[in-house]
């Protein structure tokens, strides 16, 4: 019974051990140079050098030149550096190799030299690295915004630069408060709460500082969309409140959590709707201020409201026969529109035959001359299209007696 157990105990743990081992994700490693590179040569020669890299994880390297002098080749895959120089002098030499992910540079430097009579070559003077210069040097952000670091670059001794490339530095202890802002390893600082913070970047021996200082997002105003309304007795009007930020970010706002005041609650009032979270109300004719506010923060809706228009319910027209004479005098209509107090009391005239007799705002005229003819004029209201007709008889005139 106890071997069991003892077995049974022993499978359980080589059963966790093999399942740790499969889900444990493995760390990239940097890629190392194991070369020694080679630092004179005389001028028309070739110079060559194999930068020799390995990389603990097997993964394939590629080989670049961040910093070279003209004409100066590497084989990105087999790491050959060639060149032909032209001028005596020294030159500075940073080869970068990469596995794709992490890289490192060997920085070294070339004297070309020259052997003709009297020819004194130059001293080595060793180019070292002076300062690095990081961009931006200021940040200013809000709560939970987040901004990429830029460039860093490289100075050296003998005037030269270079950009580094991502990730060729580091940040050494990171963030001097990693509560209000923290930077991850691509590059990438963010804000965590208000305060301020230096960011430190680090390349080889030399530093530059990122200060940090992070805001509170804090609410600037409110806007009420419209900020004014037509309203007709009986009327109700949705409207929308957005909330404006600090940090130019906006939010649409529950308008159950603002509170409402209105100047006149006799002529507007909010009210809560069905179909919106909250309405303006018309209640009667006049004019009234709605006072939203939200967070300590307030905008105005400005509501005028008036009565609401008497819709048409008929016309009539009088007379409803009209005889006239070819030349004689016009008639005259007359429309009346039901009920006498309608909001809207525009009419149309039509004549369905104008040879006869034509219709201007109620006045027939024939166009007969001394023949005769029937027309009949309609009018119709703007309002509901009611109608009512006339018929014309349009009459020769006769010769006096």
């Amino acid at each position: 019974m106890l071997n069991k157990k003892i077995l049974t105990l022993i499978f359980v743990v080589a059963f966790v051990t093999l399942l740790i081992g499969c889900l444990a994700q493995p760390t990239n490693q940097v890629p190392v140079i194991t070369s020694i590179p080679i630092t004179a040569v005389e001028v028309g020669e070739t110079y060559t050098y194999y930068v020799n890299a390995t990389d603990p994880d097997g993964d394939t390297l590629a080989y670049t030149l961040a910093l070279k002098p003209k004409g100066m080749t590497i084989n990105s895959a087999t790491g050959l550096v060639k060149w032909t120089p032209t001028k005596i002098g020294n030159y500075h030499i940073i080869v970068k190799v990469s596995d794709g992910d992490l890289d490192i540079t060997q920085s070294f430097t070339i004297v070309v030299s020259d052997e003709s009579p009297g020819y004194t070559p130059p001293c080595p003077t060793p180019v070292t690295l002076t300062k690095i210069v990081v961009v931006p040097k200021v940040m200013t952000l809000f709560v939970k915004q987040s901004e990429t670091i830029v460039s860093v670059t490289a100075h050296y001794s003998d005037g030269t630069t270079f950009v580094i490339d991502q990730p060729g530095y580091d940040y050494g202890n990171g963030s001097d408060d990693d509560s209000v802002a923290e930077v991850s390893v691509s590059h990438v600082v963010t804000a965590v709460t208000e305060g301020t913070a230096t960011i430190t970047v680090m390349y080889e021996d030399k530093t530059d500082t990122i200060a940090v200082t992070v805001k509170a997002i804090l609410l600037d105003s409110i806007v009420v969309d419209p900020d004014k309304m037509d309203l007709k007795v009986g009327d109700r009007e949705p409207f929308t409140v957005t909330a404006h930020y600090n940090d130019e970010s906006t939010a649409d706002i529950d308008l159950r959590n603002c509170s409402y005041e209105s100047s006149d609650p006799l002529v507007a009032t909010v009210v809560a709707s069905r179909t919106h979270v909250k309405v303006v109300s018309a209640n009667g004719v006049g004019t009234a201020t709605i006072t939203v506010k939200y967070g300590g923060i307030e905008d105005t809706i400005e509501v005028e409201v008036s009565e609401p228009p008497i819709a048409v319910t008929g016309v009539t027209l009088e007379p409803t026969t009209l005889t006239i004479t070819g030349w004689g005098v016009p008639g005259i209509l007359v429309a009346t529109i039901i009920p006498a107090n309608a909001t809207n009391k525009s009419v149309i005239w039509d004549s369905s035959d104008p040879t006869v007799a034509s219709v201007l705002n109620g006045q027939v005229t024939s166009n007969m001359g001394g023949r005769t003819g029937t027309t009949t004029i309609t009018v119709t209201t703007a309002d509901g299209g009611f109608t009512d007709t006339c018929l014309v008889t349009v009459e020769p005139v006769l010769p006096p007696s």
